[in-house]
């Protein structure tokens, strides 16, 4: 990554990093919303499907998003605290970890279902927040107040996305800002995290 940012700034070339949650516009709500459950006790994220691959590791398969996902509603990169596998087969089939500010993320393999799923939890003093993103369903459960989000309601992220890559390039000789030069920055940082994550879960 860091030598692809060298020559990026090398040679004045634009560099989109394509971190698809960041375009998530339920995230966006979950993001406006958040102050409303209070100080956070816990927060969970839960990553898996069946589908093994050799290209790259549980951790390095999965953790991206999560990592980006965290910063985008933070803004800021969490604290790795521990990691662990729960097992080990030549690969890291279940695996969780765990960050400062009480958050947990749980990553497998070895789901019942062949499709990817991905859910997050945010218990807070006063209310909770559950979305899940394979079902396109987003609950806000406040004490004085319920919100519910479905399909209906669901941009895919993957238009926002392109439509501000094209963006980018059209106007990247003009003084405006996107996304691309936070999410370089916060590329290595992930990279750091997911590294130290899965060195911590081997060895474990």
């Amino acid at each position: 990554m860091a030598r692809i940012i060298d020559c990026v700034n090398a040679n004045n070339s634009l560099l989109f990093v394509g971190y698809i949650y960041l375009y998530n516009n339920f995230l966006d709500i979950i993001k406006d919303n958040l102050y409303k459950i209070g100080p956070i006790n816990s927060i969970e994220f839960m990553g898996y499907n069946q589908k093994p691959r050799i290209d790259s590791s549980l951790f390095w398969d999965w953790l991206p998003h999560d990592l980006t996902i965290y910063n985008k509603l933070f803004d800021v990169m969490p604290n790795l605290v521990a990691a662990k596998n729960i097992i080990l087969n030549d690969q890291i089939l279940d695996a969780e970890a765990i960050f400062n500010n009480n958050g947990h993320i749980i990553i497998s393999r070895l789901s019942s279902q062949r499709q990817a799923k991905r859910s997050m939890t945010f218990e807070g003093q006063k209310g909770q927040i559950q979305f899940d993103d394979g079902q396109r369903f987003l609950k806000i459960d406040l004490d004085d107040e319920k919100m519910q989000f479905d399909s209906l309601s669901y941009i895919p992220p993957l238009r926002t996305e392109l439509a501000e890559f094209i963006s980018a390039i059209q106007y990247r000789d003009k003084d405006i800002q996107f996304n691309v030069a936070r999410t370089l920055e916060d590329s290595m940082k992930i990279a750091d995290l997911i590294e130290r994550a899965e060195n911590l879960a081997k060895s474990f």
